[in-house]
């Protein structure tokens, strides 16, 4: 895949959450990872390390989506990973 120039990649935080290694390892089809969040919360939308938007996730043909509903000031939104 050719990516286009000046451009970085996007994340999408669901929420978080800490799991051992023996908890991950022990994990079987069906498990159900608990985030940190309450669902219904915004998702963060991030280019590279600067967070740009908050926003809702949605289901449109089958694809999860992101409808955007907040954009943050770019300037002040750096986050640490």
């Amino acid at each position: 895949m050719i990516r286009p120039r000046n451009t970085d990649r996007m994340r999408i935080n669901l929420g978080r959450r800490c799991i051992s290694v023996c908890q991950m390892a022990s994990l079987k089809p069906g498990a159900i990872i608990e985030l940190d969040k309450p669902a219904g919360d915004h998702v963060e939308v991030f280019l590279g390390s600067r967070l740009h938007a908050k926003g809702n996730l949605v289901c449109i043909d089958g694809k999860l989506c992101v409808r955007v509903c907040q954009a943050v000031d770019a300037s002040a939104a750096t986050v640490q990973t």
